[in-house]
């Protein structure tokens, strides 16, 4: 945990919202629910000891709860495991997605989304597995309030294993009202706070993953309020906080009206020194053309330039994928494709740089940060 402060410099500032946004994004892995209820087994290890321990204590009740919670547990493993497999099915047979792909992909769950049969039945199907899932975390809670009330915490060994026991039911505890919170949806007439999708990643080989997640549509109550009203200095700095000629989008979007604003000329002549290529004829990322046009448009404008080209992904799949389908065709023109993850980035610069005909493809870091002479 970081110590008390009260003064806070805040660089690349521009990333706060999306960071924050991030930090409040829930996200329901299948696997990690049904791994953390098998910890609940009556012969894992968790629950061993437990019993065991009980046992030295001469603690009857503890033995009917471990048995209850168990296979509250097994009922809970049962139930999810079989919506997941129809929440994959779901994805796999939905128009809007593609099994071929090689990224992961998102499916927006909106009004349109749930007003159809096919997630209406999602919903009916839900029903077990949130009635089991509840049922297990209610009698995880009377367990874990038993063994307090019998003097557990007092204990270092004992103190260990409900504190244990105490994280696991909170964990399960927030899964569960994450996942029927997105499932469910607000209610009729409840003002919308967060935007719940669908993220289905296909993986040739191996089992796809199909997960479900939330994140809050407003973060400044929380930027505004619990962290910066709190400070007595906070300073945010960065080179793209400003919408047009002035700060009022940010100030908006991360709650602070009343903060003072200064901007500061950049030391690089942007207008005469680079080129933005903004193509506006490319299919829609779903669709099965939109790859091979998203090749042909880096070709055409790295070989209208020399070379001299940067392109900036948010996917290493899709870098991976423009990759392999711009090398060949650039290579027979003399251009060198530079790729992300092919060497560090530092290297990768030093061969930009030195490279007279170049295309470089990054993502992540090569985002910002970068000082690369016009």
């Amino acid at each position: 945990a970081l110590p008390r402060f009260s003064h806070l410099i805040i660089d690349e500032a521009h990333h706060l919202e999306d960071v924050t946004t991030d930090a409040q994004t829930h996200m329901v892995d299948w696997r990690v629910l049904d791994a953390q209820l098998a910890r609940l087994a009556l012969d894992g290890a968790l629950f061993g000891q437990v019993a065991t321990l009980a046992l030295r204590h001469r603690d009857g009740p503890v033995q009917e709860l471990l048995a209850q919670t168990a296979g509250s547990a097994r009922r809970a493993q049962r139930a999810l495991r079989h919506f997941a497999e129809q929440l994959h099915n779901f994805a796999v047979n939905h128009t809007d997605l593609r099994t071929d792909a090689g990224y992961a992909q998102r499916l927006a769950l909106d009004g349109r989304m749930r007003s159809q049969p096919m997630w209406s039945q999602l919903e009916i199907e839900w029903e077990q597995s949130d009635a089991a899932l509840g049922s297990t975390v209610r009698r995880l809670t009377e367990l874990t309030a038993h063994l307090a009330a019998t003097g557990w915490r007092e204990e270092a060994l004992e103190g260990a294993l409900l504190a244990e026991l105490e994280g696991l039911a909170e964990s399960l505890g927030e899964l569960h009202g994450h996942t029927c919170a997105i499932i469910n949806g607000p209610a009729r007439g409840e003002q919308v706070r967060q935007v719940a999708w669908l993220e289905y990643t296909p993986n040739a080989g191996q089992e796809s993953q199909t997960l479900l997640a939330a994140a809050p549509l407003y973060v400044g109550d929380v930027i505004g309020g619990t962290l910066v009203q709190r400070l007595r200095t906070c300073v945010l700095t960065g080179a793209t906080l400003r919408s047009g000629a002035d700060f009022r989008y940010i100030r908006e979007r991360l709650g602070l009206w009343d903060a003072r604003a200064d901007a500061l000329p950049s030391p690089f002549d942007y207008r005469t020194s680079t080129l933005i290529y903004m193509p506006d004829d490319l299919p829609q990322p779903n669709h099965p053309s939109y790859q091979r046009a998203v090749d042909a448009a880096i070709i055409a404008a790295a070989t209208a330039a020399g070379g001299r080209t940067m392109v900036l992904f948010t996917s290493y799949a899709h870098l991976r994928a423009t990759a392999e389908g711009i090398r060949a065709p650039l290579d027979r023109q003399g251009i060198t494709v530079l790729q992300h993850g092919s060497s560090s980035r530092r290297r990768l610069l030093r061969e930009y740089r030195a490279t007279e005909r170049a295309v470089l493809l990054g993502t992540r870091s090569f985002w910002e940060g970068i000082d690369l002479p016009g």
